[in-house]
């Protein structure tokens, strides 16, 4: 009865037999185990084509049978969740404008808007002002950098050449 139990299966037709864990070595071979699988999932599932084809006639039979109060109650639900994905979108693009914006304010490099927290133009003005005073960073002033002397950065290269050739 155990015997019967642990049988191994059958191959038939197009059905490629275990080759012993042999990797393919021509792409006929390939082909071959790849549709011999395909042949054996297919067998699995003879009857899918026919039970997707009666769910979806299914579907249009519920359709037809509902009310014209349950068609406009789903067309209403339906277009509440658009609303709600838009305006939530909406809502992601403005305020990643706004952290833009104050960044710009603040001198700090616009590549940070996605660090900055918040939703609210309040949040987002107090986190980048933090982050503002947490790297120390002054606000540059308009019209280009500052010279070495007002930014506190390394000297001039070419002043410092001159200088040592006694120019």
């Amino acid at each position: 009865m155990a015997d019967e139990a642990v049988k191994a299966p059958e191959t038939t037709g197009t059905e490629q037999p275990d080759n012993g864990n042999r990797l393919p070595r021509t792409q006929e071979e390939l082909d071959a185990v790849i549709q011999g699988r395909l042949d054996r999932e297919r067998k699995k599932y003879p009857d899918y084509d026919a039970l997707k084809k009666s769910a979806s006639e299914y579907e249009k039979q519920k359709q037809a049978a509902m009310t014209e109060a349950e068609k406009k109650d789903a067309r209403l639900k339906e277009l509440e969740t658009q609303n709600a994905d838009l305006t939530n979108q909406l809502t992601d693009r403005e305020a990643k404008v706004l952290r833009v914006q104050m960044l710009e304010e603040e001198g700090l490099p616009t590549s940070w808007a996605e660090r900055v927290r918040g939703t609210t133009p309040e949040d987002i003005k107090a986190d980048v002002v933090e982050l503002k005073k947490l790297l120390g960073v002054k606000k540059a002033p308009v019209g280009g950098p500052a010279g070495p002397a007002e930014s506190g950065g390394p000297p001039d290269m070419n002043n410092l050449i001159r200088g040592g050739l006694g120019y």
